[in-house]
C-alpha cells in the first residue's frame, strides 16, 4: 500500500511540474510573439522617423491583460460623431459595432468596437474594427486622451473575441499634432489601470 501510495504521490508531483513547465513555456511563447508584434509596429511607424524610432517605449508583454472577451452584436445602425484632437476636423464619424464584455482581476469591464462610415464602402477596410479606449494609466504612464487596438470582423467566432491590450497602441496625435485623432468616447473610459501596450513616446511631440 505505501509502495501506490508513493507510487501515486510521484505521479501528481510530475504531473504538476510537467503543468508548471508546460505554462511557462507558453509564457515565453507568448512573451516572444508581442515582443515581434512590437518590433513590427515600430519598424513599419510612418510618422516617426528613423532617428527618433528609440523614443518608443511598451509595457513589459503580459498575459494577464490577453483576455477573451464575450461580443454582443449592436443591431442600431445610427451614425454617432465621436470628437477629434484636431480643429479642422472636429468630429469622425462611426457606427456602434458591439460590445466586448471582459474580465480582468476579477472585475467585469465593457468596451464598445466602432466601425468607420468612411470605410464601410471600402473592400479593403471594410470588416476593420476600432477600439479606442481610456484607463487609469492616461497622463502619467501612456498617453493622456488614450489609447487604440484594431481588431477585425472575422476574429469574432460563436459570440468570443480575443482582446490583447499588449498590442493597444497610440494614435498618431502622440507623436505630432498635424493629424487628428478621435478621443475614445466617455463608454469607452476603464476605470482600471491597463499596463499592457504602448507607453508614452519618450520624445516631446512635434508640430
Amino acid at each position: 500500500m505505501k509502495k501506490i501510495l508513493l507510487f501515486a504521490t510521484f505521479i501528481l508531483l510530475f504531473a504538476n511540474c510537467f503543468a508548471q513547465q508546460k505554462a511557462v513555456r507558453r509564457a515565453s511563447s507568448y512573451s516572444i510573439e508581442i515582443k515581434k508584434f512590437q518590433k513590427k509596429y515600430v519598424a513599419t511607424h510612418d510618422v516617426v522617423s528613423a532617428k527618433n524610432k528609440k523614443y518608443f517605449k511598451f509595457y513589459s508583454p503580459s498575459s494577464k491583460y490577453n483576455v477573451l472577451a464575450t461580443f454582443t452584436k449592436i443591431i442600431d445602425t445610427t451614425i454617432i460623431a465621436i470628437k477629434t484632437s484636431g480643429k479642422k476636423i472636429p468630429e469622425k464619424y462611426f457606427i456602434r459595432y458591439g460590445k466586448l464584455t471582459f474580465t480582468i482581476d476579477s472585475t467585469e469591464y465593457q468596451l464598445t468596437l466602432f466601425q468607420s462610415k468612411d470605410l464601410l464602402n471600402n473592400t479593403e477596410y471594410k470588416d476593420y474594427l476600432f477600439l479606442p479606449f481610456s484607463d487609469k494609466t492616461n497622463g502619467h504612464a501612456t498617453y493622456g486622451t488614450g489609447r487604440y487596438i484594431d481588431l477585425i470582423t472575422t476574429a469574432i467566432e460563436e459570440g468570443k473575441c480575443t482582446l490583447d491590450f499588449n498590442k493597444a497602441y497610440n494614435p498618431y496625435c502622440a507623436y505630432s499634432n498635424d493629424y487628428n485623432c478621435p478621443i475614445p468616447p466617455k463608454e469607452n473610459r476603464l476605470a482600471v489601470a491597463i499596463s499592457a501596450g504602448e507607453m508614452n513616446f519618450a520624445k516631446s511631440i512635434t508640430h
